[in-house]
């Protein structure tokens, strides 16, 4: 009579693939994160690149105007 315990070696195989699948799901899963922080993370830099341009054109018009309307008072 054979011990009860003991399996015919089919019974636990599955397992072992279906960890791998599981553990390449979460990889997959882990890629598209880090893609979308990244995606974000430039969504983000764009209006403070667009606010710093913003800032320096004004203080570069309002020195040409302070300039141009000084000479044309003198």
């Amino acid at each position: 009579m054979p011990p009860l315990n003991r399996r015919n070696g089919t019974g636990s195989d599955h397992w072992i693939s279906l960890s791998d699948i599981m553990t390449a799901l979460m990889m997959v899963f882990l890629l598209i994160s880090i893609i979308y922080m990244i995606k974000v993370k430039e969504s983000i830099d764009i209006p403070r690149i667009f606010k710093a341009d913003e800032q320096q054109l004004y203080s570069q018009l309002e020195k040409k105007l302070k300039t141009k309307l000084t000479n044309a008072t003198n």
